[in-house]
């Protein structure tokens, strides 16, 4: 056999704090550099590279500096580094290679989708099909533990984002050209694919995309899926059972034609599929069903229970168990214990260490403060969830905490009880602490669906927040609404839309208590922006007390030490518009402003 090359050894044990070094002006090049050098040398090796434990040590460390250039502030580095994964992944065996997909197949996926550029997209994708094919010296052919962890990959990063996103449909057009490749050549290996409820959920969450070319792909993988039984009737079921009536009759168009099982599936059901509580995949939220009338949704269409935005397929990495809607709820012990909520409220602002926005909530102290009023009510499994004993560090620790929360939303809408809103105070605060963490894009998703799970469940009950609920959450959702990540900001967006068009809060107190806080507080400039909007839109619903006196002051000082063109224009329009509620009395205005 040929000999086997150490790559690491090769290029000297310098090359990966070239391929990480950010700092001086031309570390870019040193970057560039690096990898041109990983490409080259691999370009020279005939045969296959080192694996045994050492060496696929020090090669994971390469494939972590390499991978972290994906997102490169070079941008002409990001399809460089793709290209330098794909040229080691084709020249590692085949149990080296799942190992490796493990690690980069996420921000390969990732980057095939959601780049904005096609350079990179394409980049992306050739890195993917080297990986999941063998190397000539190891047997050629597509290497089947590779596919299961692309699939696996490509399910986990599945967003509402990706559904809209211009390179989906190359993905799913590579995806299907495989798997059409491996059942003509009648691999029998591929019958027994493991990660088929993966596939199932890639289809039916891509046939809901609202691009054309992504549908038509999807069709293609779902017909391929069924003639060769790469995915059972019933997996494809409990997907669709999972979505919102509308979304179930708009695929009961593609899937009935394509299995004539499903399609006695579907026939022997007289009423449409309900969700139900069941045990999901990682990185998916569950949605809980409502036997009563469906509301519209903020877009328009009908929901069960929350905004088309927030279904499982489009955000959300909760895990759930069977037991969710279990008689236990996760945040009361077996034994009734006073939450004191009207004494927390009370102490707010006084005895407690709470920061006041625009602070950002990331230090020990206040997360001690509520981990303190919590454990005196809450049994210590859940307890343990919600506060990790490294600490909250990044939004990923937050994750299993939402889990709690979640199956207690789903307690209280089971037991059609209010006993969600008797920690409210503490479940905000703790949500806050995670909104302001370090991101991290599946802990973000886990907060903001659970957000949305929650603010639905007090919708359903006719729940009111206080001034003091309002102030600890409100002021963070809208400064997130113009400065969080693009993938987050519709999700927060349609959270305030939620809390503003159900009566969560009225819009006389939302205005003068929140937009005004966020427009005289706020560093960001977007948010200030999106505060002054705000403004205009609650003077607009129930006049000048939807800013109030105070208000009108803050406006006018913002408007004097505004620098921003488009800041200072939205403040002009506020600003036309309260002298013309005052019927234009431009004197009155300048005397409630006083000296601002």
């Amino acid at each position: 056999s040929l000999p086997k090359m150490d790559l690491i050894d090769s290029l000297g044990n310098d090359i990966l704090n070239q391929i990480v070094l950010t700092e001086g002006k031309n570390s870019w090049k040193q970057r560039k550099e690096a990898m041109d050098n990983v490409i080259a040398r691999l370009s020279k090796c005939s045969g296959m590279l080192s694996t045994d434990h050492k060496a696929f040590n020090s090669l994971k460390e390469l494939i972590a500096a390499i991978r972290s250039r994906l997102n490169d502030s070079q941008s002409n580095l990001k399809p460089l580094a793709a290209r330098a994964i794909g040229s080691i992944l084709s020249h590692t065996d085949e149990q080296s290679q799942a190992k490796i997909g493990k690690a980069v197949f996420p921000s390969l996926v990732n980057a095939a989708m959601n780049d904005m550029k096609k350079t990179m997209r394409d980049a992306a994708i050739s890195s993917l099909t080297s990986g999941i094919k063998r190397n000539k010296l190891d047997g050629g052919g597509t290497n089947l533990l590779s596919l299961d962890v692309f699939i696996a990959s490509m399910e986990s990063e599945l967003s509402d984002a990706a559904l809209k996103s211009a390179g989906l449909a190359d993905v799913l057009f590579f995806l299907a050209e495989t798997l059409q490749s491996i059942c003509s050549n009648n691999n029998v290996a591929l019958k027994g694919i493991k990660v088929s409820s993966h596939l199932a959920k890639i289809i039916v969450t891509s046939l809901l995309s609202s691009k054309s070319g992504t549908r038509l792909e999807a069709e293609k993988i779902l017909k391929i899926s069924l003639d060769n039984d790469l995915v059972a009737a019933n997996e494809l079921e409990k997907e669709i059972a999972k979505l919102l009536p509308a979304q179930q009759r708009t695929l009961r168009s593609f899937v009935p034609n394509s299995s004539s099982s499903t399609n006695e599936v579907a026939a022997s059901r007289k009423t449409p599929l309900q969700s139900t509580s069941r045990s999901t995949p990682s990185r998916q939220l569950s949605r809980t069903p409502s036997a009563k009338s469906t509301p519209r949704s903020l877009t328009g269409s009908t929901s069960c229970h929350k905004p088309a935005l927030f279904r499982s397929d489009s955000i959300g990495s909760i895990d759930k168990s069977p037991t969710d809607t279990s008689d236990h709820n996760p945040l009361q012990t077996s034994i009734s214990k006073s939450s004191d909520k009207m004494k927390r409220l009370a102490a707010f602002g006084k005895r407690e260490n709470w920061p006041e926005y625009p602070a950002q909530v990331c230090e020990r102290p206040p997360l001690s403060a509520i981990k303190k009023s919590w454990s005196q009510i809450i049994p210590s499994s859940s307890l343990r969830a919600l506060f990790p004993e490294s600490g909250i560090l990044s939004q990923e620790d937050c994750i299993k905490g939402c889990e709690v929360i979640s199956r207690a939303i789903a307690h209280s809408r089971k037991n059609d009880d209010d006993s969600i809103t008797h920690q409210l105070d503490l479940i905000l605060k703790w949500t806050v602490y995670g909104i302001c963490a370090r991101d991290h894009t599946s802990g973000s998703r886990s907060l903001l669906s659970v957000l949305a799970d929650l603010f639905q469940r007090l919708k359903e009950l006719t729940y009111i927040m206080n001034d003091i609920e309002a102030i600890i959450i409100l002021p963070y959702i809208l400064e997130n609404t113009g400065v969080a990540k693009s993938q987050f900001k519709e999700t927060f967006t349609n959270l305030l839309a939620l809390i503003k068009s159900n009566g969560l809060y009225p819009a006389d107190r939302y205005g003068p208590f929140i937009c005004m806080l966020v427009l005289e507080k706020s560093p960001f400039p977007k948010a200030r922006l999106i505060a002054a909007i705000e403004c205009s839109n609650c003077i607009k619903s129930c006049g000048l007390k939807g800013i109030g006196k105070k208000g009108i002051g803050i406006v006018g000082k913002a408007l004097s030490e505004e620098s921003l063109i488009e800041n200072r224009s939205a403040y002009l329009e506020l600003v036309e518009l309260i002298v013309d509620k005052l019927n234009g009395d431009t004197a009155r205005f300048a005397s409630l402003c006083g000296d601002s």
